[in-house]
């Protein structure tokens, strides 16, 4: 049976994460170690240095990038201890590998600790963390199972995602993602918000969007916007209960403070168009604002089987699961008009989305000023996302 005891950092009495994570490391006998840290710098990685160098051969340190924290220097003095690394790109920072775990493991027993604290100096030494230490025997069940739920998904995203959890082998690949942007570097930090100078998404061609189910929480505005979705969800709910989770492509397009017009309602600011409009919506995507009039017939949904009209448009069926507030409201096959005559005639934009049999979904009043998120697919037969929270 596990014994359990909890570190609570830097609260008087109680020593360090640090001194605590180098007492999980016995002279012999151990099998298998492995970190997991959302953040790290060169002084929480040299903190650990000598006791990840001791274990090199059978370390594996499993470390987030793309999260305006981890630096060049912390990676690379993690290839200096000898230890496998990977590196986990989500290919977004708004999905970020979180998990701070420590494990040491023998043949018999294992100590780990799991909890707040990155393996940066910070978190090693300074910051207020809170974590739970846990002597575990492996040959009682329970113990055995809750070391395979901390270290099993580990091994999981790496065979799973090998574009977004790769392996480093050499400095040279720590540099080359310094230069993508993805790490930062502790000699010359940009670091302006939380989500520092990785705060874009992957640019095309670098890695995929990770394709793991999202779920989404309450919106933050105190608008009334949970009773009305309530009442939508259950308007749209199967009969089975039951939904599929929404696998999320990549972000394509935002438009926040959605008008009345773009969700049906006719009056004074707006007059309901039957269409959302894709605007340009100040997205910027590679450091420039998009060409609406191009962006999204040609990049967006190029890829679609478009067909010309008498009149000289150009329409297509577009597959897209309607998402409000965190609710799956269902999957619909939406017509999607471009024409480039519209740009001087009507608002400056030439594609629209004709919401059709998802408009008595989307014309609520709690949604007006909300923001709406385009996604692309997750895969070949996956459905485009719009998101509404």
């Amino acid at each position: 049976m596990a014994n359990a005891r909890a570190i609570f950092q830097p609260v008087p009495g109680l020593v360090t994460h640090h001194k605590n994570i180098i007492d999980l490391f016995p002279q012999s006998g151990v099998k298998e170690v492995w970190l997991s840290s959302a953040f790290v710098n060169s002084a929480g990685i040299s903190a650990l240095h000598a006791a990840l160098s001791a274990h090199a051969p059978v370390t594996t340190c499993v470390v987030g990038v793309r999260n305006g924290a981890s630096s060049v220097q912390g990676l690379t003095g993690l290839l200096g201890t000898g230890s496998t690394l990977y590196v986990v790109d989500t290919g977004t920072p708004y999905r970020i590998f979180h998990p701070k775990i420590y494990a040491v493991i023998g043949e018999n027993n294992a100590s780990v600790i799991v909890g707040s604290a990155n393996a940066t100096f910070a978190g090693l030494y300074n910051n207020i963390e809170a974590s739970a230490h846990l002597s575990l025997d492996l040959s009682d069940p329970p113990d055995a199972e809750f070391l395979a739920g901390l270290v099993d998904p580990l091994k999981y995203l790496i065979k799973t995602y090998p574009e977004n959890c790769y392996q480093l082998v050499d400095v040279a690949q720590a540099k080359q993602l310094l230069t993508d942007g993805v790490v930062e570097d502790e000699d010359n930090p940009k670091i302006s918000a939380p989500i520092g100078i990785a705060r874009n998404g992957a640019k095309p061609g670098q890695v995929p969007l990770m394709g793991l189910p999202k779920s989404k929480g309450l919106p933050k505005k105190a608008k009334p916007l949970v009773e009305a979705v309530s009442a939508i969800g259950e308007a749209a709910a199967p009969s089975s209960g039951m939904t599929q989770p929404v696998i999320y492509g990549p972000l394509v397009w935002v438009k926040p403070k959605l008008p009345r017009s773009d969700l049906q309602f006719s009056g004074a600011t707006g007059n309901a168009t039957g269409v959302l409009r894709l605007t340009q919506a100040r997205f910027v995507v590679d450091g420039s604002v998009i060409d609406q009039t191009t962006y999204f017939r040609n990049d967006v949904f190029g890829k679609l089987n478009w067909q010309s009209t008498t009149d000289g448009r150009e329409t297509a069926v577009l597959n897209v699961a309607l998402v409000i507030a965190g609710v799956l409201i269902g999957t619909y096959s939406l017509s999607l008009s471009h024409d480039s005559a519209w740009e001087s005639g009507q608002g400056n934009y030439t594609t629209a989305v004709h919401w059709a049999a998802a408009t008595q979904h989307i014309r609520h009043q709690a949604l007006v000023g909300r923001t709406l998120r385009l996604y692309a697919p997750s895969g070949t037969d996956s459905p485009y996302v719009i998101e509404i929270d």
